[in-house]
């Protein structure tokens, strides 16, 4: 768990990261946040939220507030009975939890009108590359749109599915159960506005095998800020204390810790380099976890010797 909270901190809003300790402990977290641990553990992936929720049954009565606040606010009916799981456990070790919340709900079976569209996007690669999936509730089911996006070359790829909503639902889980907290959530209008203000960027390039009809139905819909719009405004306060020294200091920490890459570099050399450690990740080869890391310093070593 100490690694999905040292990932999970860096996507906090300033206001809750600041309240952090400094250690990634659940139970230093929980005395730091009380019931707002909530709000930061709705962000883990289903696994992952499973494994904290039964360390915070450990803690006891402390746990209470925050398992109260999951099952109020969970999403899912999934991730609700997990909740009152864990509440029952509380309730066995002589905990008072209460009675079960019976607040009003949204049937998994809502109209279509009152059904959002769902979003998500990986980090930039290396090459300033990112996975961009949109789904869009249609009267039988749910449209997904998958993208390949890049900074530097626009719209690389593109392509859209029907699906039921259950299998919908589902591929969304799985997408962030193999990311884990490297998946950001984030709302269709604003993963349109990203689309378009990087293609305005570049000029409107896309691949040649892109179609353009289809693109264009993606950015028909409606539209907000950008994913980096909003961050920016939600931190703007905070970072005008910031001197520049301390922003530096802060970018570099997390390029340092690959929870921010580097802007995304191009050339051939660069290219070749990424396609060297493409091949490794995917080779049939059994080497352990020292082989492997050597294998890619060498390749991250030649190219640094490389002087084209």
């Amino acid at each position: 768990m100490s690694l999905e909270l040292e990932l999970l901190r860096e996507r906090l809003p300033e206001s809750l990261r600041m309240r952090l300790p400094s250690d990634d402990g659940l139970g230093s977290w929980l005395e730091a946040l009380g019931p707002d641990l909530a709000d930061v553990l709705r962000e883990l992936s289903p696994s992952a939220m499973e494994a904290s929720l039964g360390e915070l049954v450990q803690l006891g009565g402390e746990a209470l507030p925050v398992l109260l606040r999951l099952e109020e606010h969970a999403p899912d009916k999934q991730q609700r009975k997990l909740v009152r799981r864990c509440l029952h456990r509380l309730r066995s070790h002589g905990v008072d939890v209460g009675a079960p919340w019976r607040g009003e709900r949204r049937s998994v079976l809502a109209p279509l009108g009152e059904a959002a569209e769902q979003g998500a996007l990986t980090p930039p690669d290396p090459l300033g590359r990112r996975a961009i999936f949109l789904l869009v509730p249609v009267q039988r089911g749910t449209r997904i749109y998958e993208l390949l996006l890049s900074d530097v070359e626009g719209v690389l790829h593109l392509e859209r599915v029907e699906t039921r909503r259950r299998d919908a639902r589902s591929f969304l889980r799985r997408l962030r159960e193999e990311h884990q907290a490297r998946l950001l959530r984030v709302e269709g209008p604003s993963l349109r506005a990203l689309v378009l203000q990087t293609l305005e960027s570049v000029s409107g390039s896309t691949a040649p095998d892109v179609d353009p009809k289809l693109l264009a139905q993606l950015l028909a819909g409606k539209r907000t800020e950008t994913p980096g719009e909003q961050v920016r405004a939600k931190l703007l306060d905070a970072a005008r204390c910031l001197a520049q020294g301390q922003a530096e200091a802060i970018l570099r920490g997390r390029v340092e810790r690959g929870v921010l890459p580097a802007w995304p570099l191009t050339g051939e050399a660069v290219q070749e380099t990424v396609r060297q450690l493409a091949q490794l990740e995917r080779s049939q080869l059994v080497l352990s976890g020292v082989q492997k890391r050597e294998r890619v310093q060498e390749v991250l070593s030649r190219a640094g010797a490389d002087p084209g």
